[in-house]
């Protein structure tokens, strides 16, 4: 079960500087009067905010605190902030621990569990900032808890819908991984045939049966490069995929893709317009090839283009 908050003796209330004393300002810390108190700690409802004096004993308690804490005023005014940590503290460090290092650097930012009355352990964010009087004095500390229940509620639906959205693609790679090795197994067997008729071997074709047999063949090679490609996307999705550099002709690669490309020397003349250029700007790479690159672009947008690119 939940750790239950642990309650110490009830002490006296502390003699600090309840709100309406004192005005003072430290580190950009203004301590509330009485009618800023009442709005800012006793009708916050979505954080728990509450006062403490120097000692860290809990002198204010708000509406928002009584809500994410369940602890009434009268059964934590007058109690140690150790209250509201698990025993021994948190992941993130003792009560004690808190009040020191915001005493020392003026405030204490961090997430770890805190304690309700009923509910137990949840998981929370919390700011703890010192107050200190005009004369830079410590007069007591103010603190704000921020409940993380239902982040945490969402960040573990995430992770879940994540882990079976991987799961799932994993399947989905595999499945194609055999799926490719089933049906590559078929096709193979196809273009095999189809080579033993090309040479002959169940007898001599005419013309009309080589012209079936090549429709054959090209069809088979197809549906083989495309089975060859799902197992390469298989392979890269499991991590699987080796790449090994090798020497290659550059020419060869750019004039093979699929988008226009077009590459010119330091006179802006062309010197590679590929197949996918020519279709693009209706230009064999005969015609461009010795052109300037900007009788390409329309007049309007030549001159910004050059100076862009061939700056």
């Amino acid at each position: 079960p939940p750790p239950r908050a642990h309650v110490p003796p009830r002490r006296g209330r502390a003699a600090g500087h309840p709100p309406g004393e004192a005005r003072a300002t430290g580190a950009g810390v203004e301590v509330p009067s009485d009618a800023q108190y009442h709005l800012m700690v006793e009708k916050v409802h979505e954080y728990a905010v509450f006062l403490m004096d120097r000692d860290g004993v809990i002198t204010h308690w708000g509406e928002g605190a009584e809500r994410i804490k369940e602890f009434t005023p009268e059964e934590v005014v007058g109690r140690h902030l150790r209250m509201l940590y698990p025993e021994g503290g948190s992941e993130d460090g003792t009560a004690d621990e808190h009040l020191r290092q915001a005493a020392e650097t003026g405030e204490y930012i961090g997430e770890g569990t805190r304690i309700g009355r009923d509910r137990g352990a949840f998981p929370a964010r919390v700011v703890l900032t010192a107050l200190r009087g005009a004369d830079g004095e410590l007069i007591g500390f103010s603190k704000v808890t921020q409940d993380l229940t239902e982040r945490r509620r969402i960040e573990e639906r995430l992770r879940e819908a994540l882990r079976e959205a991987q799961a799932a693609n994993l399947e989905k790679g595999r499945f194609l991984a055999t799926m490719s090795h089933e049906i590559r197994t078929p096709i193979n067997a196809v273009l095999g045939y189809a080579d033993l008729l090309e040479l002959g071997v169940p007898g001599p074709l005419n013309a009309g049966q080589r012209g079936y047999l090549e429709r054959i063949r090209v069809s088979g090679r197809h549906l083989l490069a495309i089975i060859v490609d799902v197992l390469d996307f298989a392979r890269v999705e499991a991590g699987r995929m080796l790449v090994e550099p090798r020497r290659g002709r550059m020419a060869e690669v750019v004039e093979s893709a699929i988008d226009a490309i077009i590459m010119f020397d330091e006179s802006q003349h062309v010197t590679l317009f590929n197949a996918a250029a020519e279709r693009v700007f209706g230009f064999s790479a005969k015609q461009a090839v010795g052109r300037e690159i900007g009788d390409f672009f329309p007049p309007e947008y030549r001159a910004d283009f050059i100076d862009r690119v061939c700056a």
